[in-house]
């Protein structure tokens, strides 16, 4: 049973020691990992970026993008590109966070932002995986969209908002009190919020609310915990509004994404999927 629909995968993959250069405008939109070495992008022209791995920089239709690696070192880079009517939704809701000023996102665990790259191009190529594909795909662009853009020291806040999205992050089953919040920092919660967005490009409790529902799925997934349970388990006191949230993020209701998982994997799948917090 196809779940995800809207999205296919036409090219992806996996080179070490690459010196390719690009000059073109993309045909599809990418994730483009460079895990190791340097490498220097422009897009539309405008100003060179130069970053030593790792770090993402995204790629769409668009605009035009040139990137190569500096003094022919070579470079590892993973990318996974996709096209489809699902891409647009991404655009629209903003889990396609491409910003032109500030192109580069560091990953906040690069090895396992690796893995998960390496399980993508691998699901990528195969039609009956496709729904885990999407899944992958969609879990990668929220923690890129979440990764913060403004270097440190830029605010004198960024490090509480730092720790913050880490505390969040690490038990979204909390009650957080985000008015008290901003008291400690004298600001109003107006612009706490506005704080909170441009670091993180969504509110605060849409980033509450998403890491709540990403453990919820893990739950699904990882045990056999009865909805109501799961629920609560993740903060939400009253199941059917969590149904509610858990359709809206990832499009089907809570027993339908754990059967799919149970279909897809007989077996269990333990030693390849674990919350952690990130």
């Amino acid at each position: 049973m196809l779940y995800f629909e809207g999205l296919t995968f036409p090219n992806s993959y996996y080179r070490r020691n690459w010196n390719a250069a690009k000059d073109a405008y993309p045909l599809y939109y990418g994730i483009q990992y460079v895990y190791s070495g340097p490498v220097a992008l422009r897009i539309d022209h405008g100003k060179w970026y130069q970053r030593n791995g790792p770090v993402v920089f995204l790629t769409c239709p668009e605009h035009y993008y040139e990137y190569h690696t500096p003094g022919n070192q070579g470079r590892e880079q993973l990318w996974v590109c996709f096209t489809g009517p699902r891409t647009a939704e991404y655009v629209a809701k903003g889990l396609f966070a491409l910003d032109l000023h500030e192109p580069f996102i560091t990953p906040s665990d690069p090895e396992q932002f690796k893995v998960n790259m390496e399980k993508l191009i691998e699901y990528s190529t195969d039609d009956v995986s496709c729904n885990q594909a999407v899944w992958l795909l969609e879990g990668l662009l929220l923690e890129l969209a979440l990764a913060p853009r403004t270097p440190a020291g830029k605010s004198g806040h960024h490090a509480f908002f730092l720790e913050l999205k880490k505390r969040i992050s690490e038990h979204p089953e909390k009650e957080f009190d985000f008015d008290a919040a901003a008291g400690k920092l004298s600001i109003t919660r107006n612009h706490f919020n506005r704080l909170f967005r441009s670091y993180f490009r969504v509110s605060p409790l849409q980033f509450l609310l998403a890491c709540r529902m990403r453990k919820a799925a893990w739950l699904l997934c990882e045990s056999d915990l009865s909805i109501g349970e799961i629920a609560n388990a993740v903060g939400v006191a009253d199941a059917f509004y969590f149904s509610r949230l858990f359709r809206k993020q990832f499009l089907c209701p809570p027993r339908d994404y754990r059967f799919m998982y149970h279909e897809k994997n007989p077996a269990g799948g333990r030693d390849n999927l674990a919350y952690d917090g990130k």
